[in-house]
């Protein structure tokens, strides 16, 4: 039997020999013995995590281990406790976005393929770019290219092969003005990241034709003051990094597995390090942008009222 233990399991105690079984938005209440529950325990605190690569049980875990589980499977799996994909499974993090696909999909194998294969470049300043590549990374991602720097509109190497591009820039509007016409014109997808000290700025995030650019969002503002980032931004403190790297990661995953209307396109997001705010707004796309309105122009036609 080859299965994997989902990564989003947690038991509680309720109490009265009441226990909770959280799967990801899923709770089921139990009513059961002192020794069952200490068997759960052990299956779900000590098994489980133990089930993370898509190899024969045995392989993995002990017989004494199988033993203990062998009676629990069909309850467990009829609960997405235990999984069962066919796909290729080697990492922990691979776990986690097999599992988040699975709570989201009918064909989580399909799905959990199509998004291994879409890949997240990223472009910007090392001490950004690389705490952002190790969340998306942690989240099961494909990434590459984090510690790169930002090309100009001028500079032709493309990596035209990228799912999603991600953009940082400290402060830089214009900068991020030149990269959104040179991806626009390639009809890429991409995301602009603008910090300043104080603020981190999200979006829009931009499929050409389809969602708002940053130039239907509005023009770039000018530079008020030419001043180099420091350590002393409150928004390069690592605690703040990792806030706004986990809204990135988890935004990319709702970009790359199909979830209806509960995608990031065209949303904007504004973490407010002062403050300890965050909001988010959509922006509308503007069918005579300049710059992204060429993929998807709007009609010009007479019509009789």
């Amino acid at each position: 039997m080859v299965a994997v233990g989902a990564a989003d399991v947690e038991l509680r105690t309720l109490g009265e020999g009441r226990f909770e079984l959280l799967t990801g938005a899923r709770k089921f209440v139990l009513r059961i013995t002192d020794e069952q529950e200490k068997a759960l325990s052990e299956i779900v605190t000590e098994i489980l995590p133990k089930l993370f690569r898509t190899v024969p049980v045995r392989e993995q875990v002990t017989a004494a281990d199988i033993e203990l589980l062998a009676p629990y499977v069909k309850q467990l799996a009829s609960m997405g406790v235990l999984l069962f994909p066919r796909q290729s499974i080697e990492t922990v993090a691979d776990l986690r976005l097999y599992s988040f696909i699975a709570r989201r999909t009918a064909e989580p194998d399909k799905v959990f393929g199509s998004v291994k294969a879409k890949r997240v470049t990223l472009t910007g300043p090392d001490r950004l770019t690389t705490v952002f590549a190790g969340l998306l990374r942690d989240q099961g991602l494909t990434v590459d290219g984090a510690g790169a720097h930002p090309r100009t509109e001028t500079e032709t190497e493309t990596d035209t092969d990228a799912a999603l591009t991600v953009a940082v820039s400290l402060g830089d509007e214009a900068g991020l003005d030149a990269i959104n016409r040179r991806l626009c014109g390639e009809g890429r997808s991409w995301l602009p990241v603008l910090v300043t000290p104080d603020q981190l700025r999200l979006g829009p995030w931009t499929m050409p034709g389809e969602s708002a650019c940053p130039r239907c969002y509005g023009p770039p503002r000018p530079v008020a003051d030419d001043l180099p980032a420091t350590g002393s931004w409150l928004t390069l403190q690592p605690g703040f990094l990792g806030w706004a790297g986990g809204v990135l990661a988890h935004m990319t995953m709702r970009g790359f597995v199909p979830m209806g209307a509960e995608h990031p396109w065209g949303r904007i997001t504004t973490i407010d390090a002062a403050r300890c705010e965050q909001t988010s707004v959509r922006a509308w796309r503007d069918p005579y942008c300049a710059v992204c309105a060429p993929h998807a122009p709007a009609r010009q036609e007479w019509a009789e009222v």
